[in-house]
């Protein structure tokens, strides 16, 4: 196997490209507890992360696969590690080409969330394919019918998404279940008002 070439850089050099699936702001240290031990053990992440050259703006790197460990680097970085650097492989990709590679990466990670998924894919099937989800589906090898489940959580209002306890449960089997009541004018109202009430719920508990 032909080892690639790396080179090391600080997360404050690369911007996260917007075309991944993962939600940056979502990242938190308790989340990524584990990988940040591993990288501070390591002296840098072991696995290298996929960046591209910018064309245009400040920062010379976009980082296309490896949001969890630039989170962690850049927190490492921040709490007493600011020699700790981001092992990185550089790639010529376009746009098309780095969110089928991101893709391929993220379905191999059980914490990306279902609605993350689904708002990328919808947002690739706008973007690169035309609006046609079977072209997206024949690029990426997978059914149109699992696509579609995906792309139905981008249809749930956030006033129901919001009931969740967080956005990363919700999974397509409730999509399956919330979707064919969402889609029907007389139905959606109350379903709304109800997920509201838990919201308020949930979040009084949350602030007792």
């Amino acid at each position: 196997m032909v080892k690639r070439p790396t080179i090391r850089l600080k997360p404050a050099e690369c911007s996260i490209w917007p075309g991944n699936a993962r939600d940056y702001e979502q990242l938190t240290e308790p989340r990524l507890r584990s990988l940040i031990e591993s990288i501070q053990a390591e002296n840098g992440n072991r696995i290298p992360v996929v960046v591209r050259r910018k064309q245009q703006g400040e920062l010379q790197y976009e980082l296309i696969i490896g949001t969890r460990r630039h989170w962690a680097v850049a927190w490492l970085n921040a709490n007493h590690y600011p020699d700790i650097e981001l092992v990185a492989i550089i790639e010529d990709l376009d746009d098309e080409a780095a969110f089928r590679l991101a893709d391929i990466e993220n379905r191999e990670r059980e914490d990306i969330s279902d609605l993350e998924r689904g708002l990328n894919y919808k947002a690739a099937v706008d973007t690169y394919y035309d609006g046609l989800q079977a072209r997206l589906a024949e690029r990426v090898k997978i059914s149109k019918s699992t696509l579609a489940r995906y792309i139905g959580l981008t249809e749930i209002p956030q006033t129901i998404v919001s009931a969740f306890a967080s956005p990363m449960e919700l999974q397509v089997r409730y999509g399956d279940k919330l979707l064919p009541a969402i889609r029907n004018p007389s139905l959606r109202p109350r379903m709304e008002e109800a997920a509201k009430q838990i919201a308020a719920e949930q979040s009084f508990r949350q602030s007792g």
